[in-house]
């Protein structure tokens, strides 16, 4: 600024700071089977998600990785802190685990059945506990 006389010329500096927004990424979805190997959360994540990131869900996460042997399905969610004055951004990973088809029959002898006799055929999902056969 240039000052009048007898006063001199005035000047000041700012400094502005522009803080990068957040990414965490898009939403996205995992399908694991429930003797799979374990699988990266963070890869299952669409877009160009920041690393860094903090993972929360039913289960904790190690790793950044799903491992179905120890982990229950559900949402996760991968969050990245941002930087005041920035928000936070999150993204939602859902994890299911597909069950065996409804109607595929299956034979073997009922816990505490007589084996040699007639088969019984049911009807099971991959939940339930057992040894089966295929007919």
């Amino acid at each position: 600024m240039t000052g009048v006389a007898p006063c001199a010329n005035a000047s000041a500096t700012i400094t502005v700071t522009e803080n990068a927004a957040t990414n965490a990424g898009t939403d996205g979805a995992l399908t694991v089977c429930s003797n799979g190997a374990a699988q990266s959360l963070f890869a299952a994540l669409g877009g160009a998600p920041q690393a860094g990131g903090a993972w929360a869900g039913p289960s904790p996460v190690v790793g950044g990785n799903y491992d179905p042997a120890t982990m229950t399905p559900g949402a996760y969610i991968y969050t990245v802190t941002g930087v005041a004055p920035c928000a936070n951004a999150s993204a939602t990973i859902t994890v299911t685990r597909p069950t065996q088809a409804h109607g595929a029959p299956v034979r073997g002898t009922p816990a505490g059945g007589q084996g040699g006799g007639p088969s019984v055929r049911w009807h099971t999902t991959a939940t339930e506990p057992g040894a089966y056969t295929t007919p």
